[in-house]
Parts: C-alpha cells; sequence; structure tokens
C-alpha cells in the first residue's frame, strides 16, 4: 500500500527501503519467494511419468465387456487427433464432438463419439458434468506433449537420417 501525496492509498510496487525499520516488510516478500521456488520444483514431471502414461494409452483398455484398442501416435488418424487435442483453446473453455468432427472433416459424427468415448476409456479426457464438453485430464496433458514432443523431435529426425 503506498499513500500518494493527496493522501489516497495505492497498492502499486514501491522500493523497499534500506533501513532496519523496512525488516518486517522485507522478510514477508522473501518468505514469499521461497515459497514460490519448492512449488515451481514439485511442479516439474518427472520425465519416466510421461513415458508410463504413454504406455499405458497405447495399450488396449477393457470397460464393462468391451475392449477399446490403444493409440498409437504413428497412425496418421490418431497423430491428427493428438494434434487437434494439443490446440490450446480447449484449455479454456473445452471441445465438443462437433468441434472434433468440424477439425477432422473426414470423420464421420458416429466415428467422432466413439472417439470421445476411446479417449474417455483411456483416462485422456473428462466430461464436464451435463454438458457435453470435455477437457484434458492431467495425465493427458502429460501424454500429449510427451507423445508429440517424442515424435517430432526423436522419431521423425530419427528415421529421416535412416532414409539418407
Amino acid at each position: 500500500m503506498v499513500e500518494q501525496r493527496d493522501g489516497n492509498e495505492v497498492w502499486k510496487l514501491a522500493p523497499l527501503r534500506k533501513n532496519i525499520y523496512s525488516l518486517r516488510d522485507l522478510r514477508k516478500v522473501v518468505h514469499a519467494a521461497n515459497e514460490r521456488y519448492p512449488a515451481f520444483i514439485a511442479a516439474i514431471d518427472d520425465p519416466d511419468a510421461g513415458l508410463k502414461a504413454i504406455d499405458k494409452v497405447a495399450q488396449p483398455v477393457r470397460e464393462d465387456g468391451r475392449s477399446c484398442r490403444g493409440f498409437n501416435l504413428f497412425l496418421s488418424d490418431d497423430y491428427h487427433l493428438f494434434l487437434m487435442l494439443a490446440r490450446g483453446e480447449w484449455c479454456i473453455s473445452g471441445f465438443r464432438a462437433v468441434v472434433l468432427g468440424a477439425h477432422l472433416p473426414w470423420l464421420a459424427p458416429t466415428r467422432c463419439s466413439w472417439l470421445l468415448k476411446r479417449l474417455r476409456t483411456h483416462g485422456f479426457i473428462k466430461k464436464v458434468g451435463r454438458r457435453y464438453k470435455y477437457y484434458l485430464t492431467r495425465m493427458g496433458r502429460r501424454v500429449l506433449v510427451t507423445a508429440l514432443d517424442i515424435r517430432e523431435s526423436v522419431a521423425l529426425p530419427a528415421l529421416c537420417e535412416a532414409r539418407a
């Protein structure tokens, strides 16, 4: 809180004076900085967790006696689906089957519903209650980023080198 010359109090950043009277305020600032650092370190994911999650999504899953095949990033349909899900706008407002069909025009509406069911079965997306909107789960975001990174930065360059 900074008090202006006309008597108004305004919230803004102000430099701390370097004297003994500002130690209380300095302690608050330093303590907040010290709390942010461990929070940042805790937010860093273990790279093995992403690889384990990719392996989990690649395996077939059984639900209610029915089998649902896994995802293969080297198949064109699965790759384009992952690219569509990687768009940042879906983190804000979610996505629906209609949007999925609009961005992947070769899919029939029944196929879009089937893909959503497949993504939900694998734990990749979650449904917003009483709506037809879906969001990526934490595991889904981790798998998406790791899988696309592996494909773009490891697998494709290695295949191009082997070809040359």
